[in-house]
């Protein structure tokens, strides 16, 4: 069952694209419905008022299991049923955690 802060890839449309990219679980409700934040690496993308930067440099990088420096997109907040997760990648731990849980809330 997923949990907050943990990240899956997941298909869902995302602007022009329908790739797999990951996605941040913030709640799980019913053990079928995931609501999640989008991530994209394009830096050309990021809006620094609206999305959360996950530098490649951060000290609990590592623990994303993300290949390079991404954000959350502020406004790409998603229903995402639990069974639409592909792969589990890690997780947001330590001060990174508690930076995203600031800028969610």
């Amino acid at each position: 069952m997923p949990q907050r802060h943990e990240i899956y890839l997941v298909r869902v449309p995302l602007r022009a694209s329908f790739d797999y990219r990951p996605c941040i679980v913030l709640d799980v409700s019913h053990n079928t419905i995931v609501v999640g934040v989008m991530l994209v690496s394009s830096s050309s993308l990021y809006r620094k008022a609206y999305d959360f930067l996950i530098p490649k440099e951060h000290p609990n990088f590592a623990a994303t299991g993300l290949k390079k420096t991404s954000f959350a997109i502020g406004d790409q907040i998603r229903d995402v049923a639990a069974a639409d997760l592909n792969q589990y990648l890690g997780r947001l731990e330590g001060e990174l955690a508690r930076e995203f849980d600031k800028w969610i809330s």
